[in-house]
C-alpha cells in the first residue's frame, strides 16, 4: 500500500515487478520451511570491544525478517524515534548447503551490500535459526576505476520465529505481490507503473511488509511493515514500522475492502495521516488507496 507523504506521492511513481525470481534449489532446510516471520534474538557486533560475544538490541528496536517462498525483507526500526535504521531485501536461494541472499535493495543508501549475493552457513537448533556469512566491502581502485573487494564484514545472527499469528486460516494472501496499478481518487483513472521502480508486498501468515525502491539505483522510496487480521469481512493492516513518514503512520490501523480475482488482489481503503502542528495539536488527514496487486509465482 502507498504510505507516503503527499509530496512523495507526487514526486515518485511506483512500478510493478513482472519477472519471476530466479529458480531456487529448495526453500526447505532439514527442519522444514523457513517461510514466515523471524525476530532477531542475538547478534555479534563486529564493531564493538567484544566482537565474539552475543548481544541483543533493547526493547525500543524492532528487528524482523519476513520470508515468503520467493522473497525476503528485513527491517531494523526504532519505535522511540519512529526512524528506520536499516532495511534490506531481495530474493533468496539454497545453494551448496548454504542459504544465499541476493540483495536487491538496501537502506541506508551507499551500502556495500546492495547487489551482493551473500552466502550464509545456517542451522536450525532449539527453536533458533542461526546463520553466519560475510558481506564484501568494496572500494574503487584508483588506477582502474573498478570496484574491487578490499575487506569483508562478518554477519552472525540468531533468529526465532514470531509467535504472532493472523486470525484466519485462509492462506490465499500468503506470498509475494507486485503492485500493478493504483489510483489516488475513487473517480480517477487507474494508472500503471514505470519499469525502473519496484513496488512489492510480502505477506506471511502473521505479518505484511512492503517496499518501493529504485531497481536501477540506490534509493528506497518507502517501506512499511506490521501485522494484519480480518474483521467484518475486511483486510486490516496494523502499521508497526514506516519509512519515510513513520510519525504520521506508526500505530495506525487501516481497514481495506478487498477482493481476489483472476486479475489480482484489489484492496481499497484510507490511511489516516497524523500531522503534529507547532502548537502540539494533531491534525488527521485521510489518504485514499486503491491498488491492484499481482502475485509472484514461485519458480521452483
Amino acid at each position: 500500500m502507498k504510505k507516503f507523504s503527499i509530496v512523495l506521492l507526487v514526486a515518485v511513481i511506483a512500478y510493478s515487478c513482472t519477472n519471476n525470481p530466479p529458480k531456487k534449489e529448495t526453500v526447505q532446510t532439514d527442519q522444514g520451511s523457513i517461510e514466515g516471520t523471524w525476530v532477531l534474538k542475538y547478534y555479534k557486533d563486529v564493531d564493538s570491544n567484544t566482537p565474539d560475544e552475543w548481544t541483543q538490541y533493547g526493547a525500543e528496536i524492532i528487528y524482523e525478517k519476513f520470508i515468503t517462498d520467493t522473497h525476503f525483507i528485513w527491517v531494523k526500526y526504532n519505535k522511540t524515534t519512529s526512524k528506520m535504521e536499516g532495511a534490506g531485501g531481495g530474493t533468496y536461494r539454497f545453494e551448496g548447503g548454504k542459504y544465499v541472499e541476493d540483495i536487491e535493495f538496501f537502506f541506508p543508501p551507499g551500502s556495500n551490500e546492495l547487489g551482493q549475493a551473500i552466502p550464509f552457513e545456517h542451522e536450525r537448533k532449539d527453536g533458533e535459526w542461526y546463520h553466519k556469512g560475510y558481506a564484501k566491502i568494496m572500494d574503487m581502485d584508483v588506477e582502474t576505476g573498478d570496484m574491487i573487494m578490499t575487506d569483508s564484514m562478518k554477519i552472525e545472527e540468531r533468529w526465532v520465529r514470531s509467535t504472532e499469528m493472523s486470525n484466519t486460516e485462509n492462506t490465499s494472501l500468503v506470498g509475494s505481490w507486485s503492485l500493478e496499478s493504483y489510483r489516488g481518487k475513487a473517480d480517477s483513472t487507474r494508472q500503471e507503473y514505470p519499469e525502473f521502480i519496484r513496488y512489492m508486498k510480502l505477506i506471511t501468515p502473521s505479518h505484511f511488509a512492503w517496499v518501493q525502491f529504485d531497481a536501477e539505483g540506490d534509493m528506497v522510496y518507502g517501506l512499511g511493515t506490521g501485522t494484519y487480521y480480518f474483521e467484518d469481512g475486511k483486510y486490516v493492516e496494523a502499521i508497526r514500522t514506516m519509512y519515510p513518514n513513520g510519525p504520521q503512520q506508526q500505530g495506525t490501523v487501516v481497514p481495506f475492502e478487498m477482493e481476489i480475482a483472476e486479475e489480482g488482489w484489489k484492496h481499497v481503503g484510507n490511511v489516516i495521516l497524523k500531522n503534529k502542528q507547532e502548537n502540539g495539536e494533531i491534525i488527521t488527514e485521510p489518504m485514499y488507496i486503491d491498488e491492484m496487486w499481482k502475485k509472484y509465482e514461485a519458480n521452483m
